[in-house]
């Protein structure tokens, strides 16, 4: 019933691609990765899985 006044959920596919253009545009660290992406993903998509997903990108 909450689901209809929720944001749409990100994929984890949509959210990979997220962070790979912010890399591409100049993140080079944790921080400027998720300081960059966070805005479009905030309430959208779990952060914890974010930041993983982000330390994966990096790594």
């Amino acid at each position: 019933m909450l689901q209809a006044y929720l944001p749409p959920q990100l994929s984890e596919v949509e959210v990979r691609a997220l962070v790979r253009d912010a890399i591409d545009r100049g993140a080079a660290d944790l921080g400027s990765t998720m300081k960059a992406v966070m805005p479009t993903t905030k309430g959208r998509f779990d952060g914890k899985e974010l930041n993983r997903i982000v330390r994966e990108a990096l790594g």
